[in-house]
């Protein structure tokens, strides 16, 4: 008998938070998703949902999307997003390099990206998230002042990542004046820093913690 995870069941109860993936096609927009106008945020691998709850809360008028593969971690975000009442949230189960078959073009107004898989071993890295072409995906869907936050415990990673993204987005730092001009999520994040799960393990064993905002390059 095959093998039928028991939180694909359990994420239901949480219907309409969760977005079935065949629907977007493509062309989702917050228009389609949330029957409003308010700048569209992504938090690429939500997790349990700490991280997206707590900036959701702070920012209710933006709209935030969660994407994440794992049911548990699902259940766990949605279960977090329902206590605290968002109506801001939506979630989608899924890989994150398939977005661009999500969403429409200049979309976006930003994307978190907290802590991905960082494939240290060298005949692993092929599989890391944040490649060339993950990072062209991101400058179709981003409009044409969205923002890019990353935060990763690798300096490795850290490194070869800025060098990827530097081709098609300026880099901008907490004294830079052009955060001033950034939507208010970032602003947020950088003053009160909002955590994820994965954060505050690191923290707790008092590793480094590298991150950049990136701003798209017209």
């Amino acid at each position: 008998m095959p093998f039928i995870n028991p939180y694909m069941e359990k994420l239901d109860q949480f219907q309409p938070m969760i977005i079935d993936k065949d629907w977007l096609k493509k062309s989702a927009t917050s228009e389609m998703i949330f029957d409003n106008s308010n700048p569209l945020i992504l938090d690429i691998g939500c997790g349990a949902g700490n991280f997206l709850s707590q900036i959701a809360e702070l920012n209710k008028k933006f709209n935030f999307i969660g994407i994440d593969l794992n049911y548990k971690r699902l259940f766990k975000g949605a279960r977090k997003v329902m206590r605290k009442k968002l109506d801001n949230v939506k979630l989608l189960r899924s890989k994150a390099e398939y977005i661009e078959e999500y969403f429409a073009e200049n979309s976006l107004s930003g994307v978190f990206i907290n802590f991905p898989d960082p494939w240290p071993k060298n005949k692993h890295r092929k599989n890391r998230l944040l490649s060339k072409e993950f990072s062209l995906k991101l400058y179709r869907l981003l409009h044409k002042s969205g923002f890019i936050y990353f935060k990763t415990d690798y300096l490795p990673y850290y490194k070869e990542v800025k060098e990827i993204f530097s081709a098609k987005f300026s880099s901008i730092t907490k004294d830079n004046s052009s955060l001033k001009e950034i939507e208010l999520t970032i602003k947020d994040t950088v003053q009160q820093s909002i955590t994820s799960e994965f954060e505050d393990i690191f923290l707790d064993k008092q590793e480094s913690i590298y991150s950049i905002i990136w701003r798209k390059t017209p």
